[in-house]
């Protein structure tokens, strides 16, 4: 069995292994999704809805402040026209009408305002329906400036379930409205108007129903991500099924190559064989046999000169069916071993191509190379050189062989002595040498093959021991 080749089953177990890492890692990588995806759609629907309210309460605030101001716009004016620019302690001795205090309370009552205040135009407040807060000064409130410049403000402080910044205040969900109050429109301003409106009823019943769609919404990606894990299983399932096919027909493929390659290997041995020691002993015979009868015939006799002539085709018969023997398997390879007969190859293709240098690097020992790998090794520094010799320039070939951690490597470069482009070259390296590789593979072993720099090509094989 070639070197490596009884560790392919356990790819089977490596790509399901993979396909089931697949799974996890998509299964996770889809929750986070399906997490991100509704914690956005709850920050976007949150958002809807807290512009919805506040854009809401601010209307309706509005209409509620100018209510009150139309319900009591003569009284008002006349009183805030009495008092526009008195201070905080002449606004405790300057009492406020009681029935224009009656009818704001009134109002307060059917539209639940919180409270209402109304200042003078120094900033002043002369009313409040709050008794602490008479005489106050807020001119630095930016709601009473807004409404002394003419233009009604409206302040609304969002606080729900889901406001984990800042601390919670009084404010919390109040809306504040201020409106400019004037005797009338071609008139100055006198004061303003503010109404306070507790909207936590609103945002409680808002929060609920955000709660609502987030739980429908999440049950929808819930059902989405479910959908998705099934008809992910059913697809791994699929492919674990496939995978398996396949690994079983290339498995099948694998062995099928190993035994035709044995039994190439096998009868190209036994050819070999019968070569060299049945054909060629046979013409060495015959050669031999006609040899002593040329001696027995004198000299210049009729047909010595055929004699001659058959010796040698004879002599030429035998070296070529040697040549041939050689060229199926070199008798040294089973005598002598790999490394010599690595030498001797080298040797013969310098001898053929004058032009060419090989570089030998080899510190491998020769028991440290497996019987299977011999032939391989061999088959595959044969088939490069003869590419290489195909397209001969003034190269120099290195051939390095050497242990390294447990594996032989096997090196070889083909580096020209001008330096070429790949493109000149062309062609795809891998393809060129597919039977290399076809062989350093089904024996266990790994191939790589590309361009060098110089032009050249750089092969790679591998084999674990």
């Amino acid at each position: 069995m070639p070197a490596g080749a009884g560790n392919r089953p356990g790819s089977t177990a490596t790509g399901a292994s993979a396909m089931f890492n697949l799974m996890r890692h998509y299964a996770i990588t889809s929750f986070a999704g399906v997490l991100l995806a509704a914690l956005l759609l709850t920050g976007f629907y949150r958002h809807i809805e807290i512009n919805e309210t506040t854009e809401f309460a601010r209307n309706s605030n509005i209409q509620l402040a100018n209510a009150i101001l139309d319900l009591t716009a003569p009284e008002l004016g006349e009183y805030l026209g009495s008092v526009s620019n008195l201070g905080p302690r002449e606004i405790l001795n300057s009492p406020f009408p009681p029935l224009l205090a009656s009818a704001i309370v009134e109002s307060m009552g059917k539209a639940s305002i919180a409270k209402v205040s109304i200042y003078n135009n120094r900033g002043v407040v002369v009313f409040s329906t709050n008794q602490r807060e008479l005489g106050r000064i807020d001119t630095d409130n930016s709601g009473f400036a807004s409404a002394r410049n003419g233009q009604t403000a409206t302040e609304l402080s969002y606080r729900d379930a889901f406001s984990i910044l800042g601390q919670k205040t009084d404010d919390d969900n109040l809306v504040r409205t201020f409106v400019p109050v004037r005797p009338s429109p071609a008139r100055p301003i006198i004061g303003a108007l503010a109404t306070y409106v507790d909207w936590s009823p609103a945002v409680a019943q808002t929060e609920r129903e955000m709660y609502t769609a987030i739980a429908g919404v999440a049950l929808i990606l819930m059902l989405l991500y479910s959908a998705q894990l099934l008809v992910v299983m059913r697809a791994k399932n699929l492919i674990e099924s496939q995978q398996t096919t396949i690994r079983e027909r290339t498995a099948t493929l694998e062995t099928m190559s190993l035994h035709l390659l044995a039994s190439e290997e096998a009868e190209k041995l036994k050819l070999a064989a019968n070569l060299h020691e049945g054909l060629a002993q046979t013409l060495a015979a015959i050669k031999s046999r006609i040899e002593q009868g040329l001696e027995q015939v004198p000299a210049g006799a009729a047909g010595s000169d055929s004699l001659d002539a058959a010796l040698s085709a004879l002599q030429g018969a035998i070296e070529e069916v040697q040549e041939m023997a050689t060229e199926l398997r070199p008798p040294s390879l089973d005598e002598l071993g790999l490394l010599p007969t690595i030498r001797w190859i080298c040797r013969e293709f310098e001898c053929l191509h004058p032009d060419v240098q090989i570089e030998q690097q080899i510190s491998v020992q020769e028991q440290e190379i497996p019987d299977q790998l011999k032939i391989v090794i061999y088959r595959i520094i044969e088939a490069v050189l003869k590419d290489i010799g195909k397209n001969a320039r003034k190269d120099r070939i290195r051939v390095s062989l050497h242990p390294n951690a447990n594996a032989i490597m096997l090196a070889i470069d083909d580096i020209p002595r001008e330096s070429i482009s790949a493109a000149t070259v062309g062609g795809n390296p891998r393809l060129r040498f597919a039977t290399a590789q076809e062989r350093a593979t089904l024996s266990g072993g790994a191939f790589s093959a590309a361009f060098n720099r110089d032009g050249g090509i750089t092969l790679h094989a591998s084999w674990a021991t």
